[in-house]
């Protein structure tokens, strides 16, 4: 192999490393009084989106251990694990119907944690949820809700399926 591409690859991967470093100064330059968060902000979702989350744990697990990124790979994975337990215990607020006259609650930003905590099975330190069964009962009624929507002649709610798809497996 040639000497160029011999290294090659390690000089990707410094530089990609780099990269992220100086991402999370960026991040980190971003707070601001009127951005509370501990990990990342979305303009569309607000403080530490399952979204963003989910993106960097994947971004960050191949420095686990390393010493300049295991720190924030550790405080990603805790506020991770925090925003399950949360949406487990409490997936939907119940006084809030699933639907009014200006649309549907939205049903991705759940189904992205549910993507979360597979992500973070794979985790050593992780403790996952004692109980899916709130999560898994709106599941089944988001499931009941779209596929009601489907009798309804010219429905805006027939680009469902893969949302369906997602409830199901859960």
């Amino acid at each position: 192999m040639p000497p160029n591409v011999r290294n090659l690859h390690q000089s990707v991967q410094r530089d990609f490393k780099n990269d992220v470093v100086q991402f999370r100064r960026n991040i980190d330059n971003d707070k601001a009084p009127h951005k509370t968060f501990d990990v990342c902000y979305s303009s569309t979702y607000g403080r530490d989106d399952p979204f963003t989350l989910l993106w960097l744990l994947e971004l960050l697990r191949p420095y686990e251990a390393d010493p300049d990124l295991s720190p924030w790979y550790s405080q990603v994975v805790s506020r991770a694990t925090a925003r399950v337990d949360d949406v487990f215990a409490h997936p939907g607020d119940p006084t809030k119907p699933m639907s009014t006259n200006e649309g549907v609650e939205h049903l991705f930003p759940t189904l992205r944690v549910v993507q979360l905590y597979k992500h973070l099975l794979g985790t050593r330190s992780y403790s996952p949820p004692s109980s899916r069964a709130q999560l898994e009962q709106y599941l089944r009624n988001r499931l009941h809700l779209h596929l009601s929507y489907f009798a309804i002649p010219n429905s805006s709610m027939l680009w469902i399926p893969p949302l369906l798809i997602a409830a199901a497996v859960c």
